[in-house]
């Protein structure tokens, strides 16, 4: 994937600036399908880089997000996975169904918010732009508890994430390394669900 991508970013001549935080991006998500702790640490750290670019791009609720709340509660989440350390992951829990109808209705309530907002100063992405802010913001909140669902509100965040970027390559082909990182990561959020589900079910036989 790093082979491709680099490729890619030369062919249709990205700047490097734009490739670092994607490079090293894709190491961070084979540490996720490990569902390691190290992830949320490297991931953090990352973040900052992400920002920048985002911001260049003009996705600015997206550069938002990764600056204020992804860079903070991925290293947050790390200390947190360290506390209740489980190997190199964390120990699971599970939300109610109190708080799943809680966190659906919070979530519309505020994409409805931020989306206003965003289309009625002209954002191309409004739609889309929102949708992927604010499922990523869920993940990142849902990991920092620990909860299992967090994957699998990771892969409506990856799916959206990947729409968003065609779109953008659309208007600008020299986004298409985006695109394709974001195919990739939708594998690997996939196959982080899975082991995540199989941790969970590995403490609970423990518990047992």
């Amino acid at each position: 994937m790093l082979i491709i991508i680099t490729v890619t970013a030369i062919i249709v001549k990205q700047p490097p600036y734009m490739m670092l935080p994607l490079a090293i991006s894709i190491f961070i998500m084979l540490l996720q399908t490990d569902v390691s702790r190290y992830a949320f640490l490297l991931g953090g750290i990352n973040s900052i880089i992400y920002a920048t670019v985002y911001f260049i791009m003009g996705i600015y609720a997206s550069a938002l997000y990764t600056l204020l709340f992804s860079s903070t509660l991925q290293i947050i989440t790390f200390l947190n996975w360290k506390k209740h350390a489980y190997k190199n992951s964390t120990i699971l829990k599970s939300l109610s169904v109190k708080q799943r109808v809680i966190m659906a209705i919070g979530f519309l309530v505020c994409w409805s918010i931020i989306f206003l907002i965003l289309y009625s100063n002209g954002n191309t992405y409004a739609v889309l732009d929102t949708t992927s802010s604010l499922l990523g913001t869920l993940v990142s909140c849902l990991a920092l508890l620990a909860y299992k669902e967090y994957p699998y509100i990771s892969i409506l965040s990856g799916i959206t994430s990947m729409f968003l970027n065609i779109q953008i390559c659309i208007n600008d082909i020299h986004q298409l390394p985006y695109f394709i990182f974001s195919i990739y990561s939708c594998f690997c959020i996939i196959i982080t669900a899975i082991n995540v589900h199989k941790l969970y079910l590995e403490q609970k036989e423990k518990q047992l």
